[in-house]
């Protein structure tokens, strides 16, 4: 095994070019466009023609604050956008361009955005970039780290399309097994259920809010009751369908589990309970459908967001076209095997995203290291 490692600089093995598109002027075009978002825009012009790794030489956040959520590696013919700078390899550089893109996005919290300077607009200078210490292993063990990291990408790929594809049965069963021919009222599945809450000044009280898309509960920073002023609060019922009122038109829309024990919240989080079996959990699929969005969006009258109050009223009285009652519980028994899947898949996905970052610290740092015998074992498989 390898063990020499070489104490160098980023300026030191690579030149460090500035992106010559404006990414808001670009012309589309066959060539890809490196700007700081996840996915690659397009060109019209290529200003590279070799490998790359492409650093935003701009806080992702701003506002005073550095931070940076990705170092890109494209290759072949491509352009960057202006706030990039594009580091390619010095004729006879001992660097693999994936092995500097893999040690310089995962460590970009070290190595880059301590470097970072500013106010209101943060932002790193080509001349601090080129600063950033290296610490480089032979290049056959940066190959041999190249090589199996992109294996366990491999496989992270593969788990992410089984994510996808997880969520788009949860979807398409939803969208066949809930409409049907019985046409119900929602003031007749759904009634409010309603439990003020005495507040007590010296108590600490939990509030809750209800995401948007159908992400769920969250807590918020537990208060005094005395905090709460004149502001009145319920308590939530486990079980209960809630809606967050402002946002319902976006799918603001919860089934409440035993998270929700001792938790309050404002009369914009109204819940309610169902006389059918299973009513609450069809519910709350119902109004993840394209129907049941469409129906939060038309009792929502308004302009954009907080202007844009749902109408329970309106809500209630509006008739539905559903499966018959008697088979809800078979219905969402379905789709809880659904999201049991996906969220399998989302477990698979967490898990080797865990394993990869764990493996890439202990390469990148030379805290364990790849043996000489890999590339026969590499060379028997293949």
């Amino acid at each position: 095994m390898h063990s020499e490692r070489l104490a160098t600089t980023l300026g030191a093995v690579c030149d460090l070019t500035r992106g010559a598109t404006p990414t808001m002027k670009a012309r589309p075009g066959p060539y890809p466009l490196v700007v700081t978002a996840e996915n690659r825009a397009s060109s019209d012009e290529y200003q590279f023609d070799t490998e790359a790794v492409c650093v935003p030489m701009v806080s992702s956040t701003g506002h005073g604050h550095a931070s940076l959520k990705r170092v890109h590696y494209q290759a072949g013919k491509f352009a960057v956008a202006n706030i990039i700078t594009a580091c390619t390899a010095k004729p006879g550089a001992p660097i693999n361009m994936r092995y500097l893109w893999l040690l310089l996005d995962h460590f970009r919290d070290e190595l880059i955005v301590a470097l970072m300077q500013g106010t209101a607009n943060v932002s790193l200078s080509q001349r601090a970039l080129a600063t950033v210490p290296l610490d480089l292993p032979p290049l056959p063990d940066q190959r041999r780290i190249v090589d199996l990291v992109s294996a366990i990408d491999d496989v992270l790929a593969g788990a992410g399309r089984q994510r996808a594809a997880a969520a788009h049965v949860r979807e398409q069963l939803r969208e066949h097994l809930i409409p049907g021919e019985e046409i119900l009222k929602v003031g007749a599945v759904l009634h409010g259920v309603s439990r003020p809450v005495a507040v007590d000044p010296e108590r600490t009280y939990k509030e809750i809010g209800i995401r948007s898309h159908g992400k769920g509960t969250f807590e918020k920073t537990p208060v005094l009751g005395r905090e709460l002023g004149t502001k009145k609060v319920f308590w939530m019922l486990p079980g209960a369908l809630a809606f967050n009122i402002v946002f319902a038109w976006e799918g603001a829309v919860a089934l409440l589990g035993e998270a929700v024990v001792d938790k309050v919240a404002s009369h914009r989080f109204p819940n309610y309970k169902s006389p059918f079996e299973a009513g609450e959990r069809f519910m709350t699929e119902y109004f993840r459908t394209k129907a049941g969005i469409e129906l939060l969006t038309s009792c929502s009258p308004g302009g954009a967001g907080r202007n844009r109050t749902l109408n329970r009223r309106a809500l209630l009285a509006s008739e539905i076209h559903v499966v018959e009652p008697i088979e809800w519980p078979a219905v969402v028994e379905l789709l809880d095997d659904a999201a049991a899947s996906e969220r399998a898949a989302d477990d698979l996905v967490d898990s080797l995203a865990s394993l990869r970052s764990s493996i890439l610290t202990t390469l990148l740092t030379g805290a364990h290291g790849i043996p000489d015998s890999y590339d026969e074992l590499m060379w028997v498989a293949s």
